[in-house]
């Protein structure tokens, strides 16, 4: 240890490299403002702003309050001593000490008053370089920073060894020139919010944060085992990259925890996963479901049942299709025909082989004495022509879908899913078909989720807008989401919609929260709602700068922060890449202008 460079400590450590010395400068706070109100005194948090980083070795005590009353009381006396002394020989009293009455007075009516006690605080700032020069301008920096807060530093010269020793863990304090007496509301002012910390403790990296570039850890299995939801939801326009974070936080949950994953996939953008991520060893299966023949039945609600028939089996799906059907024939429950709807799915139910084209037949036959039903079962046969429209009604007996891989991605090959603006009156057939496919889907999703409830499983959901929008859907995704914490499951919902996410029964199930660009205002308004923000300028601004791959996270803790998603690897990020690929560059030859016109 060196002492001979001004106001510095050097530190030469020896290495198998050779040597290595580094300097450091501890500076003490030698004045504070007479007030640290709160909000707008959180000094001890704005450090985290500077280009380098800054330690602190911060130590108090505190004085009881008829102590500290104590102490006034002592420097009262002994303040009007040299009053009475100064105005004893004629002169008149400096104003440094009739401030010094003012405050004492001041300092005692509040001890009276409040009954709080004191705080003796003393504040080391220690800035680190790998030159003098480096830690001199450092040093510089963080006085003017701290001049906007009303706060001096001061460097001792002939501390820098006694400062060094007091800031080891467990050393008593040995530097006493810089001790403030201060309220315990003005320390606490001061180190509000001093931590950007965000995620978890352990967990795979996911990122970073805040100008030093912190890491961001998240365990996606955390928060079943303390007894809170694991869920998470991923909100903004096009091109933010929220799918691109599901599919990163998705992939680390198979790797860190060997999650097994259903992925509902509407757009077919992770047909690539089984190639392009070997490291999964050939744990990933690709279901593409099409209007084909072979795939009739695969989300009928019968057929999903599979083999096993229990009664409370048997409820769940007549209540299933009595829900499919009632949506794709806007048949609300308080409508008759709802009633015929009930009567036909629940007797079909306790036939062999049950369908819902049986179900249809039998509402036709149910059509033939009554005049309200046979314009239901007509339109419901028409529907079940329809393209993809076969995959929801089988005819019976049909084998359903395996979930036997690790990860699963189930695809719907060219459907049309609705713009999520669009009202459920504006759909087109082909769109009301789309949404209903998703329903079933996510329904077969909740016998996914029963599976091993010593596994974590992870149900993503692309495009979750589209099932979110009607109450069958919110219905079933409030199911999976209720039940997740006791059978050790997450949804992530990636939707480009927040409003659907405000209903209570959805938002209070969700742990953590990513939010990525948006433009729109009142957009942003509705997610600054969801993250239980301030819609002020400053937050609105932050959702709106957002840059692609950037998000506002809200952790389980509830701590918010700006989260750069790194995927570290390009192979991975080229695979989770939903962007079209780029067009090669046609070079067109010297005097070919025209040719091919």
């Amino acid at each position: 240890m060196d002492l001979s460079a001004p106001r510095l400590v050097a530190a030469t450590q020896v290495t198998a490299e050779g040597p290595r010395t580094g300097y450091a400068a501890f500076a003490y706070v030698s004045d504070l403002p007479d007030e640290l109100p709160f909000p707008g005194s959180e000094w001890v948090y704005s450090l985290q702003d500077l280009p380098f980083p800054v330690e602190l070795c911060l130590r108090w005590s505190c004085l009881g309050h008829e102590e500290a009353l104590g102490v006034v009381r002592r420097k009262k006396l002994e303040i009007a001593d040299q009053d009475r002394h100064t105005r004893t020989s004629g002169e008149t009293p400096p104003l440094a000490l009739l401030d010094a009455q003012e405050q004492v007075a001041m300092l005692e009516h509040d001890l009276k008053q409040r009954k709080f006690p004191t705080v003796l605080w003393s504040v080391a700032c220690i800035v680190q370089g790998t030159s003098p020069r480096e830690v001199y301008d450092r040093v510089r920096q963080l006085r003017d920073h701290l001049s906007a807060y009303q706060i001096s530093l001061d460097v001792p010269a002939g501390d820098q060894l006694y400062a060094f020793l007091e800031a080891i863990p467990g050393a008593p304090r040995l530097v006493t020139d810089y001790i403030h007496r201060v309220p315990p509301e003005a320390a606490a002012a001061s180190m509000f919010l001093c931590t950007r910390t965000l995620g978890d403790e352990a967990g795979p990296y996911i990122g970073r944060t805040g100008v030093q570039k912190r890491p961001v850890y998240l365990d996606p299995a955390r928060a079943p085992q303390l007894n809170r939801s694991a869920s998470i939801a991923f909100l903004g326009s096009l091109g933010g990259g929220k799918s691109f974070a599901a599919n990163l936080l998705t992939y680390l949950a198979v790797i860190w925890r060997g999650a097994r994953v259903l992925v509902l996939d509407p757009k077919g953008e992770r047909s690539n996963w089984a190639w392009d991520l070997p490291e999964l060893g050939g744990r990933v299966q690709v279901i593409t479901l099409s209007p084909r023949e072979e795939d009739r039945g695969k989300l009928d609600p019968f057929v999903m049942l599979g083999e096993a028939f229990s009664e409370d089996e048997r409820k769940e799906t007549v209540n299933l299709a009595v829900s499919l059907l009632s949506f794709l024939a806007n048949v609300p429950t308080g409508d008759p025909r709802f009633l015929a709807l009930m009567q036909a799915v629940s007797e079909v139910s306790a036939q062999p082989q049950p369908s819902m084209l049986k179900v249809v037949r039998r509402l036709e036959e149910l059509g033939q004495d009554s005049g309200a039903i046979a314009p239901l079962a007509r339109y419901l046969r028409a529907l079940s022509e329809m393209a993809y429209a076969n995959l929801i009604f089988g005819r019976g007996g049909e084998a359903g879908l395996s979930l036997d891989a690790q990860v699963s991605v189930l695809q719907l090959q060219s459907v049309t899913m609705p713009p999520p603006d669009k009202s459920r009156e504006e759909y087109s057939l082909e769109e009301l078909l789309s949404v209903a496919l998703m329903h079933a889907v996510t329904a077969f999703a909740t016998r996914f989720t029963r599976q091993e409830r010593d596994v974590f499983k992870i149900v993503l959901m692309d495009e979750a807008w589209a099932l979110l929008a009607s109450a069958q859907g919110r219905n079933l995704v409030s199911h999976l989401l209720r039940t997740g914490r006791a059978m050790n499951n997450a949804v992530y919902l990636v939707s480009q919609n927040v409003a659907d996410l405000l209903d209570e029964r959805i938002k209070n199930n969700i742990g953590v929260k990513f939010v990525f660009r948006s433009t729109d205002q009142d957009e942003v308004r509705k997610v600054l709602q969801f993250l239980n923000l301030e819609p002020d300028e400053e937050n609105i601004l932050a959702v709106r700068s957002l840059e692609t791959g950037q998000a506002l996270m809200q952790d389980l803790e509830g701590r918010v922060g700006v989260v750069t998603l790194d995927p570290v690897l390009p192979q991975i990020a080229r695979a989770f890449d939903t962007r079209p690929p780029e067009a090669p560059l046609v070079q067109v030859a010297a005097g070919a202008e025209g040719e091919g016109r």
